[in-house]
């Protein structure tokens, strides 16, 4: 099955799951002339949009960026999407209703992230783990972070230090000599 949605320079597709209902995730982007928006869309199991998902298109345009990573709390059926824009982003699509969350995070000591994985654990709360960089211009001495939200969206302080762990490796290429 292939969906354009149509209107767009261009789509395209960064992560997928499958939620408890055997429904297919997807998030990634669509372009527009002066500015790239990260999208969320769920698919029913014959590859159809699901309209009860964002009504009536069964997909949503979240937030200026890119989406990298999607996953489902099977127990509430919330949708938790990371992603990249200015820093890393967490929108959170909840069925019960109400306004989607949208979220920027800083990284502490970072000035670029990007989050790429999101899972969420059987208490509900959010893992989301990606790369950042001390320095944006060039960016350098990347760090590896994994943070944690509880099931509200804020960050769980009780996890590492602040909400998050990070792991600086000192790499180094090897010579070409």
């Amino acid at each position: 099955v292939v969906h354009v949605l149509g209107g767009f320079i261009s789509e395209s597709v960064h992560g997928i799951a499958r939620d408890a209902a055997g429904r297919i995730l997807a998030t990634g982007y669509v372009e527009f002339p002066f500015t790239t928006n990260a999208i969320a869309a769920r698919f029913l199991p014959d590859g159809s949009f699901d309209p009860s998902f964002s009504p009536p298109e069964g997909w949503s345009i979240i937030f200026f960026g890119m989406g990298n990573a999607i996953a489902e709390d099977p127990g509430t059926e919330t949708v938790w999407v990371v992603g990249w824009a200015d820093g890393v982003f967490i929108w959170r699509w909840n069925p019960a209703g109400g306004d989607p969350l949208v979220d920027e995070i800083s990284v502490p000591g970072c000035q670029l992230a990007i989050g790429s994985a999101v899972a969420v654990q059987p208490d509900h709360r959010v893992l989301f783990a990606g790369d950042c960089a001390p320095s944006v211009f060039p960016p350098s001495d990347w760090q590896v972070f994994v943070g944690r939200l509880l099931a509200d969206g804020s960050l769980d302080t009780t996890f590492g230090n602040g909400g998050f762990q990070i792991v600086s490796f000192d790499l180094v290429p090897p010579s070409r000599d």
